[in-house]
């Protein structure tokens, strides 16, 4: 009665308990629209319900020898989990396999290709390097000049500012030295000399300049420390640039890079060439095939690789 599916029923259920054959009813549904060269997306929402009626109807195509199953008219859509499916039909479902088998000849001159595109990657790789070190250098070299003067500002800034504050203080011990004698002055002493509010006066201005001063000094020694871990940090990473580009000649080893990119170039091209055959012949075996198996969640990640 499943076969009605044939005669015009829009959906059709079939249902049945465990091992009574509605894996192998499915297939022969499958099968009876492949021989009509009908088309079938095969979706659920497991990879393994997927796997096990494409396997199922694999091992029948297989037994009769079927021509247009080892074309790739019967396709299981991205990984395959089921590992006797893997094994045993592989070859002739999982599409990037069917690809390669179907087009031996450029997979191999890839092949060849790729391997001819690492060697030559193998010695641009150190050579790139050694490119960017020398690049580097200049840069680095005017970094260290240009840290180095702002250390000196900064040291000598600091310095300034602390043989400011030193004369301010010394300033200060002499004004309350000057305070405390006017103090102790007679009536007529006073009159003859500055008043204590006046030198009090003098102090407070004297201190609120040595906090401010003291303000610069706290940011010049800041500011000197970084310089300096900085400095240390540039002169590392220089030692480490010596140490790439020692014995080695900039425009030789750029000359190199260039000979290595023009050989490379054609073999890019030709791979990106041969990939791109790849491609549109896989998306004609996909769009050609009767039998597609996918699970739900793939046809709505990628829909225009179903839309066919």
């Amino acid at each position: 009665k499943i076969l009605g599916v044939r005669h015009g029923c829009e959906v059709s259920f079939l249902w049945g308990p465990p091992g009574t054959g509605k894996t192998h009813t499915l297939a022969e549904v499958i099968y009876s629209f492949y021989k009509d060269e009908k088309r079938v997306l095969l979706v659920s929402n497991t990879n393994s319900a997927i796997d096990l009626l494409i396997k199922s109807l694999s091992k029948g195509l297989d037994k009769t020898g079927d021509q247009k199953f080892k074309e790739g008219k019967v396709l299981r859509y991205k990984k395959i989990v089921d590992p006797e499916l893997e094994s045993e039909f592989g070859d002739f479902v999982n599409i990037e396999k069917v690809v390669e088998r179907l087009s031996q000849a450029l997979v191999e001159e890839r092949n060849k290709l790729t391997k001819e595109k690492d060697k030559i990657d193998q010695k641009l790789s150190p050579l790139y390097k050694i490119s960017e070190a020398f690049k580097s250098l200049n840069s680095k070299v005017r970094k260290l000049d240009e840290v180095n003067d702002s250390l000196k500002k900064a040291t000598e800034n600091l310095s300034d500012s602390e043989s400011k504050q030193k004369k301010l203080k010394q300033n200060i011990r002499e004004l309350e030295e000057e305070l405390s004698k006017s103090e102790k002055s007679s009536l007529l002493g006073k009159l003859m000399k500055r008043s204590p509010e006046k030198i009090k006066s003098d102090i407070n201005k004297a201190e609120s300049k040595i906090s401010s001063i003291q303000n610069d000094i706290d940011d010049y020694k800041k500011r000197k420390k970084n310089y300096q871990e900085e400095l240390k940090d540039l002169n590392n990473q220089l030692d480490e640039i010596y140490k790439i580009t020692k014995g080695k000649d900039e425009n030789e080893t750029n000359e190199s890079i260039k000979k290595y990119e023009e050989e490379l170039a054609p073999i890019v091209s030709r791979i990106t060439e041969i990939n791109n055959e790849l491609s549109k012949l896989e998306e004609k075996i996909r769009n050609e095939c009767l039998v597609l198996g996918s699970t739900a969640i793939q046809t709505f990640l990628k829909p225009d690789d179903f839309t066919n």
